[in-house]
């Protein structure tokens, strides 16, 4: 199955992709835009809206989009939201870590990187990458969390991992 062939299918089957409830990263994010006094916010890969409608504060939070990108996409990515970004402005990715149970899983594409059998390519991060990746766009902290899947029951949550980026 080709990646948009998985994504129609399932968006058709189900009406949405993740269910209408804000990830709990996104309302992590949140809490930390208000704390910082962000005003302003830019929502890469919103899809039908489920985790911008929690933001009335600023900043770039991108949730489970970047992990679907090569690495030329990435970079490319990740450099056009740092431009996007006011001094002490701060940008917030939600991305799948390494240590989630689907790595290693699928076909091999790349280091880290791994064509599933719904079509997705997926690039699993870990502290190597994340510091490779983000250290020239402000990296100031990383973390991971498990991510619960809340659209189904019994579904174990995701292990993703949280970079948080300043622009000084």
């Amino acid at each position: 199955m080709k990646q948009n062939e998985f994504w129609e299918s399932n968006y058709i089957e189900k009406q949405t992709m993740w269910g209408f409830e804000p990830a709990d990263s996104a309302i992590a994010a949140k809490d930390f835009f208000i704390k910082e006094k962000i005003a302003d916010i830019l929502i890469p890969g919103i899809g039908y809206g489920r985790n911008a409608r929690i933001f009335l504060n600023n900043g770039i939070y991108c949730y489970a989009l970047i992990h679907l990108l090569n690495k030329h996409e990435r970079k490319k990515f990740i450099k056009d939201c740092y431009a996007q970004l006011k001094p002490n402005g701060w940008m917030i990715f939600s991305t799948i870590s390494k240590n989630d149970s689907l790595y290693g899983k699928g076909k091999p594409l790349s280091k880290n990187r791994f064509l599933m059998t719904s079509g997705a390519k997926l690039f699993f991060y870990d502290s190597e990458s994340i510091k490779q990746e983000f250290r020239e766009y402000g990296l100031m902290d990383f973390s991971e969390m498990d991510e619960p899947v809340k659209f189904l029951e019994n579904k174990s949550p995701l292990r993703f991992t949280v970079v948080k980026c300043q622009r000084r």
